[in-house]
């Protein structure tokens, strides 16, 4: 008995979203003993399962192909087929799905001797051999969640698409993850693990709790102060952080919440024009420094805003027919990086309630505003 060398596997037409050809280990007797090559012993863990499934598939004949059995009954090639996923990563639907609850990654982890990866009861992470991951970004998501609820640091042994493992950084301890790509070229599966760890907890600082981690964990706890925000992670996931992590947290949250004042900022033009074509009447100004063009009428750079005005006629025409000719004019600081000012035109309908005539965003009160 000797190892054969490597050789395309008849699946090789289902690894169309791997970045690198997969290749399959098998062992045989009909290949001579002079045969060498090196062999990643992850390797052949990974594709081990999958040996006697393509064995079948070689001896099966071409019209054959495609063609499986379920319960005594011939199958079509398509429905085989549907338990895979397409280029995109989506699953594509079979027409005997057997739950209609049963989500994709539920179906291909069933059919491909796997299981849908689940936190338990209490929220938490907890890895189990077999366990299937919608992809390689989401394993690492996972993973990086594990590390901060166990406070533990991880090696990285191999990060690749196809394949990653990690072992415990700490010397002498035995915990150690490997999961891989399975046949259809984008769910990932935990191939081998050991649970033990054997070294002590890490209660300081943990470098993989960033920012924008929290900014996510925490969404909802935004507006609370920052001393709350360090009591959840203290209490939720059991790690300290500094003052300026919480305030970059803070910051991303809000920006992934309400959006970031460029982003606001650039949306003004076609707030305009939206305001003209679907409200017609209303008397919209908006005016921006340095703004030039070039003959092809491309900006020659990028302009400063300068003024934003707004009156809607439905609130001018109810002023003229209904309201005391009244208006008082008022203003506020804005904060944020850009600052400015807010200036308002109001006045006083019938039961003495204020009705804003025109609003305005300026960088000051001035005669010219």
């Amino acid at each position: 008995m000797s190892l054969i060398s490597v050789s395309p596997s008849p699946l090789s037409f289902l690894y169309h979203n791997a970045e690198e050809p997969v290749q399959s280990l098998c062992i045989a007797d009909r290949v001579s003993s002079t045969s060498e090559v090196h062999i990643d012993e992850e390797e052949i863990f990974q594709w081990t399962d999958d040996d006697q499934d393509f064995d079948e598939w070689k001896q099966m004949p071409i019209e054959e192909f495609g063609k499986t059995s379920q319960g005594g009954e011939s199958v079509d090639s398509g429905d085989a087929l549907s338990r895979y996923q397409s280029n995109n990563g989506e699953a594509i639907s079979s027409g005997t799905e057997k739950s209609d609850v049963e989500t994709p990654l539920a179906r291909l982890s069933r059919n491909m001797k796997g299981k849908e990866f689940k936190t338990n009861e209490r929220g938490e992470v907890e890895f189990q051999i077999g366990q299937a991951f919608q992809n390689v970004d989401y394993f690492r998501k996972i993973l990086k969640d594990y590390v901060i609820q166990e406070g533990v640091t991880l090696e990285r042994v191999k990060n690749e698409r196809i394949r990653v493992t990690c072992k415990c950084s700490e010397t002498n301890c035995p915990w150690r993850i490997h999961a891989s790509l399975m046949p259809d070229g984008v769910t990932y599966k935990v191939k081998s693990y050991n649970p033990l760890h054997t070294c002590l907890r890490n209660s300081k600082d943990n470098s993989e709790a960033t920012s924008g981690w929290i900014a996510k964990k925490l969404e909802r706890e935004l507006r609370r102060n920052l001393e709350h925000m360090a009591d959840d992670l203290r209490d939720i996931y059991h790690i300290e952080c500094y003052n300026t992590k919480l305030y970059r947290a803070r910051k991303k949250a809000r920006e992934r919440l309400e959006g970031d004042y460029v982003t606001s900022y650039n949306k003004l033009s076609a707030y305009a024009a939206v305001l003209r074509e679907w409200n017609p009447g209303t008397l919209v100004k908006l005016a921006f420094q340095n703004r030039h063009y070039d003959q092809n009428n491309n900006l020659l750079q990028n302009p400063i805003f300068k003024i934003f005005f707004i009156a809607f006629p439905s609130i001018r025409n109810g002023f003229l027919n209904g309201c005391r000719p009244f208006i008082g004019v008022d203003g506020c600081h804005l904060k944020g990086p850009f600052k400015g000012m807010f200036l308002s035109t109001v006045a006083l309908d019938v039961n003495s309630g204020m009705i804003p005539l025109a609003i305005m965003v300026a960088e000051r009160e001035s005669t010219d505003n």
